[in-house]
């Protein structure tokens, strides 16, 4: 029996007080859209910081979690991440962090695991990926990994099923703004919700509704509800509330940092005043009030309460300013972006595991193709007992052969890699299964099973011989980086040879 392969993706990220809940939050919103696009598949994360809230939220939606003792973006982290990632057989490596440095990222696409990179960051990495993700507004970056692609702006912003489905049922924009939210982060480490609560309150608007939403790594709950006791404001505070979506479209204003709730704002069309707290909000900020969906009074600590206080009132009072940053968000973002991403990924999902007995069948009829026989360099059918006898000898070599079987998303078969093994050098083979060529399964199946072999031996060197004339192998090889290395002659047919150097940093990398 053919082993039934199980598909897992791991999701490295971290959310506490001291940086944030974003990024887990969002991992969130990813992996809801990928059981609703893959229900086959198991999700876990991996966190090195994590508050108690999101251990919980993460429970709650059925994930696996394990936490790891160690610094975001060491060494250790690496390596503990990938002990993890190999425990699991885990599918795709999903990374979204800032702390990541350039040598992490290129540990876990050498590993030979499908990776996909948040990197949206003030510094995005030049580390290779199979998916990149960047949603900002105006992100036109290419990715130089082989067979890797990017995910780019706001159609990809990773935004809840919730807001989604709040934004068909949107009510009208009310003439008067009455209505304002507050929400300054999960963790508002700066405790600036004191700050803009004391603003607002000294506007004296009796007739304002305030709602402050203090988030589930926010230490500051107590002493902000006592704050409120003590002024005249009309405000109710929410500790981590379950429905953000609708008090965000209760509101007629709000008071942000530049987050990820900068997007939910424009989806649902919620006029927005943004504090920058982070380095990595600076190009959100700048880009949203470019574009004219929010106003960015730029970073919180340059900012003084009576210009604080002057902004929000002059949103609150400006109907029009209001409608034009509300058109501005709707047609900014539709909502569907966690799920682009997750189709994204299980269109590229390739599944990789080892050739076994049971496999005999299917690879003789693989093998006897007519357009395989033909880029063969011996075309002969291969005759039943001939392919048994060469596959038993194979398997019972495995210091000198190292065969995968890809599979897609949903377990189907597509395609074969086999490699030749001598010393730290390979030579490679490969096809794909005749109904999926042409559609670059091929090159990504060839950059995958080429990390995965020099994750696993001490392989330098891979090359190909392919026939001059099969085109669609030449193509394959040389969008997975392999260089052309001339001609030579295989049983007495021309052929060309390509070959592969493993990037020293990915071998290095390794042993780091």
């Amino acid at each position: 029996m053919v082993t039934r392969l199980t598909p897992r993706v791991l999701i490295r990220a971290d959310g506490d007080r001291a940086l944030g809940v974003g990024h887990v939050v969002r991992m969130l919103v990813l992996a809801e859209a990928l059981k609703a696009a893959w229900p086959e598949v198991g999700i876990e994360f991996v966190s090195a910081r994590l508050s108690p809230a999101l251990e919980r939220r993460i429970a709650a939606a059925g994930h696996g979690l394990t936490r790891i003792d160690v610094e975001p973006g060491t060494t250790s982290d690496a390596e503990q991440t990938l002990a993890r990632a190999v425990a699991l057989d885990a599918t795709w490596i999903v990374l979204d962090a800032y702390t990541f440095p350039r040598t992490f990222r290129w540990r876990m696409f050498a590993a030979g695991r499908q990776v996909l990179a948040i990197d949206d960051g003030p510094t995005p990495s030049e580390a290779p990926a199979d998916l990149s993700h960047d949603s900002r507004v105006g992100a036109t970056r290419e990715s130089c990994s082989p067979g890797g692609r990017w995910l780019l702006g706001p159609r990809y912003a990773l935004l809840g099923q919730s807001f989604s489905a709040k934004r068909q049922s949107l009510k009208p924009q009310a003439h008067e703004a009455r209505r304002l939210l507050i929400t300054l982060g999960g963790a508002d480490p700066l405790n600036l919700s004191a700050r803009v609560l004391t603003a607002v309150a000294s506007l004296g608007r009796s007739e304002l509704e305030t709602t402050l939403v203090v988030g589930p790594a926010n230490p500051w709950a107590k002493e902000l509800s006592d704050r409120v006791a003590k002024t005249n404001l009309a405000c109710r505070v929410l500790v981590d509330p379950p429905d953000m979506a609708e008090l965000l479209a209760w509101a007629d204003v709000a008071m942000t940092a530049a987050g990820s709730t900068c997007w939910e704002l424009a989806l649902l069309g919620v006029p927005a005043v943004a504090l920058i707290v982070a380095d990595n909000q600076v190009p959100l900020a700048e880009a949203l009030a470019e574009h004219g969906s929010l106003v960015n009074l730029g970073w919180a600590s340059h900012l003084d309460d009576a210009r604080l206080a002057q902004e929000i009132a002059a949103l609150l009072d400006d109907p029009a300013r209001r409608a034009a940053q509300r058109e501005a968000g709707l047609a900014l973002v539709d909502g569907r972006g966690a799920d682009r991403v997750a189709q994204a990924m299980v269109a590229d999902t390739l599944q990789l595991r080892p050739v076994e007995r049971a496999d005999a069948e299917l690879l003789l009829a693989w093998a006897n193709d007519p357009m395989v026989r033909a880029n063969s360099f011996e075309s002969h059918v291969i005759a039943p007992a001939e392919h048994v006898a060469w596959l038993e000898r194979r398997l019972r070599s495995p210091a000198d052969w190292q065969a995968w079987i890809a599979h897609d998303a949903h377990g189907e078969p597509v395609g074969v890699v086999r490699f030749d093994v001598a010393g730290n050098e390979a030579t490679v083979a490969f096809s794909v299964v005749g109904q999926r060529r042409g559609s670059g399964i091929g090159k990504r199946m060839l950059g995958l099973a080429v990390r995965r072999l020099a994750s696993e031996r001490e392989v330098r060197l891979v090359t190909a011989l392919v026939k001059p004339e099969n085109a669609r192998s030449l193509r394959a090889l040389a969008a997975a980086c392999f260089g052309s290395a001339g001609e030579t002659q295989v049983a007495g047919q021309w052929a060309m040879r390509l070959v592969f150097d493993v990037p020293m940093e990915s071998k290095g990398s390794k042993h780091a």
